[in-house]
């Protein structure tokens, strides 16, 4: 079988064909996300440079997976939301629904700011 380009495995999938190998997904949709700190830990773990870490969903405490991490996984997806993490609706969820805090013990040792951003 010859080897197959993310899009055309993706597409091979949904049209019921098998494809060279099954494709993967992190953080293509809110439903494949990764939490702040297990993306922080996995980054540490194979050995790839800190980032500043966007929050995706403040609800949830979901972070944007980073090209260079899909890409060292060999992830096929990606999101392309037209909501940008750093829009003002998005701010403004953030700052009213805290999920990811100070006060909140499930999350100790994650800090966002208003931004989204997990230093």
């Amino acid at each position: 079988m010859v080897s197959m380009n993310s899009r055309e495995r993706v597409l091979v999938t949904l049209d019921h064909r098998t494809p060279d190998r099954v494709p993967c997904d992190l953080g293509g949709t809110i439903v494949t996300g990764i939490h702040v700190q297990a993306y922080q830990g996995l980054r540490e773990y194979l050995g790839m440079p800190g980032r500043e870490i966007v929050v995706v969903d403040p609800i949830q405490g979901l972070a944007r997976v980073d090209d260079d991490l899909r890409e060292r996984l060999g992830v096929d997806t990606a999101s392309v939301s037209p909501a940008d993490p750093r829009t003002t609706r998005l701010r403004r969820a953030f700052q009213a629904r805290t999920a990811v805090n100070d006060t909140n013990p499930r999350h100790s040792g994650v800090r966002a700011d208003a931004r989204g951003f997990v230093p």
